[in-house]
């Protein structure tokens, strides 16, 4: 790579579905990146539409009514936050939930459909950015920790797209991410013939220096990845970095598992990390 500057590659996970939401992500998390040159890697516009009928909150639902309630025990007190967040609105707690979920099977399937075409995206940014770059790091959130894993290992990103060999960054950040679970459940695409399998650890070879994974502990869609693979990077063997973000601080959402761009003790490791 030539001198110059420092570029981090950010590739998006489920549920982004216009450049402009995805764009408000990065822009959080500016302050912690800078003043290295962020480019978006966009996917969403091959992701499915939402037009998922069954995850709202139904109003006209029939609530199922019990009579024997002890509301001074632990489990009335239980009961009492249910009732709660039942009673919120059709953009509560559940419905997020059942957003999220619905949109992550949607984003996996577009994935299995579309995925030298979302890979070829991280190429055509990889090869932009290298001619002028001295140091490449891709940032990788939920599904795009598979999508960026996949084009290390060689998997197919079209007809201009670089080698496997030529694919070579320093440091490779996923949080949020269910790379080792769809390793372990499904093996991970690479040249045409090499598929990764299980059992762990699964042994890759990635050209990269460094590979950290941040997860939260109430993200129902993150996974340790340290204990699923044995990673030959660029210059020898590389430890997977796991860490957990602590449960304080984390910004009161719905949604945890969107919540990384604007935690502030990730912004503040990630600008301790680069």
């Amino acid at each position: 790579m030539a001198e110059g500057e420092h570029v981090v590659l950010v590739v998006h996970g489920v549920a982004n579905r216009t450049p402009a939401d995805f764009q408000d992500e990065i822009d959080a998390l500016t302050p912690a990146l800078a003043p290295r040159r962020v480019v978006p890697v966009f996917w969403g516009d091959l992701g499915s539409a939402d037009a998922i009928a069954s995850f709202p909150v139904v109003e006209g639902s029939i609530a199922i009514e019990s009579d024997d309630r002890d509301d001074s025990s632990v489990l009335g007190r239980i009961r009492r936050l249910t009732d709660a967040v039942d009673a919120l609105s059709p953009e509560s707690f559940a419905a997020g939930l059942r957003r999220t979920i619905a949109r992550t099977v949607r984003d996996v399937e577009a994935y299995e459909r579309n995925g030298e075409a979302i890979r070829e995206r991280l190429d055509e940014a990889y090869r932009d950015a290298r001619a002028d770059a001295e140091r490449v790091d891709v940032l990788a959130h939920s599904l795009g920790g598979l999508v960026a894993v996949e084009w290390l290992f060689g998997a197919s990103a079209g007809a201009a797209a670089t080698t496997p060999a030529e694919r070579r960054i320093q440091t490779l950040i996923t949080f949020g991410t269910q790379v080792g679970l769809f390793c372990e459940l499904r093996g991970l695409e690479g040249p045409p013939g090499i598929v990764a399998l299980p059992p762990a650890p699964i042994h890759l070879r990635l050209a990269l220096r460094r590979w950290c994974n941040v997860w939260h502990a109430l993200d129902p869609l993150a996974f340790a990845a340290a204990p699923v693979f044995a990673i030959e990077g660029r210059d020898g063997p590389v430890g997977i970095e796991d860490y957990r973000l602590p449960v304080h601080g984390m910004p009161a959402s719905a949604a945890f598992h969107t919540a990384y761009w604007r935690d502030l003790h990730f912004g503040a490791w990630l600008d301790r990390t680069f």
